[in-house]
């Protein structure tokens, strides 16, 4: 079994969607393994992931992450980690 990803990103829009699907011999029984939705800022800087996740059993998970930047498009948070900058850009934490 191979695995097919998928990329599709709307022609003027800020969302890239990354599908990874199973890619059986018999292409009827295609199930989605997975599914991560990006939303970008203005300047190409992720903003939000938000996911489905395929869960063993069935059913599905849907996690959601946020970005937060700085005035100088550093990464700030990630919506569980937060970093700081030394005075030359650096990342200390």
């Amino acid at each position: 079994m191979s695995i097919l990803l998928q990329y599709v990103q709307p022609i003027a829009s800020n969302i890239t969607i990354e599908t990874v699907i199973p890619f059986p011999v018999i292409v009827r029984f295609l199930t989605t393994l997975d599914q991560h939705t990006y939303t970008l800022d203005n300047v190409g800087n992720r903003t939000q992931l938000a996911e489905v996740l395929a869960q063993v059993g069935g059913g599905s998970i849907s996690p959601t992450t946020t970005y937060g930047y700085d005035h100088a498009y550093r990464l700030r948070t990630d919506g569980t980690n937060n970093y700081v900058y030394d005075p030359v850009g650096n990342r200390l934490v």
